[in-house]
């Protein structure tokens, strides 16, 4: 195997899901990791930074940026039939953390993304859930893609945990 910074953005992709393949093994193994006796010391955890660096570290020229959760969220995207995004209501519109990772992905994003199915769906206490929805829903439209729609707005109610599962009328309108 070659070194991460000796690999290919395509080749780490692989690697990863690789890698993700074998973790999933072992936690259907359900080993249990005892840590009664103290967390790692920085000592044991030096021993692995350096792998995750190598990992998260582009030196290829062909990749624009590091490899990141935005690099694997374009690869599975590509493949994917749709995209649904969903956002709690943060003054009268969606996460702003939410809105600038889907401004790199809609912008950065080289594959077409024509025909495939977006929906949204906004959560709030109250009010701005429409003005969110439509927020989301522009990243669709302005990429040819095809919004699913409901039988009324995408949206639910409720503040507390748990509050937007109790939320009849709106899960209704999102089946």
């Amino acid at each position: 195997m070659a070194a991460y910074s000796q690999m290919s953005w395509a080749e780490r992709i692989i690697e990863y899901a690789a890698l993700k393949r074998t973790y999933t093994a072992l936690q259907k193994k359900k080993l249990n990791l005892d840590m009664s006796r103290g967390k790692p010391g920085k000592d044991q955890l030096d021993l692995v930074s350096g792998l995750f660096q190598r990992m998260l570290t582009d030196q290829d020229d062909t990749v624009r940026s590091k490899f990141s959760v935005l690099s694997i969220i374009v690869v599975k995207l590509s493949g994917a039939d749709g995209l649904v995004i969903g956002s709690p209501v943060y003054f009268a519109s969606p996460n702003g953390t939410l809105l600038s990772f889907l401004d790199r992905l809609f912008y950065s994003a080289q594959f077409d993304m024509t025909m495939k199915v977006g929906a949204a769906i906004s959560v709030a206490r109250r009010g701005g859930t429409t003005a969110s929805f439509d927020v989301l829903n522009k990243y669709f439209a302005i990429s040819g893609m095809p919004i699913a729609t409901s039988q009324y707005w995408n949206s639910l109610h409720g503040r507390e945990k748990g509050e937007a599962a109790q939320d009849g009328e709106g899960l209704q309108t999102m089946r």
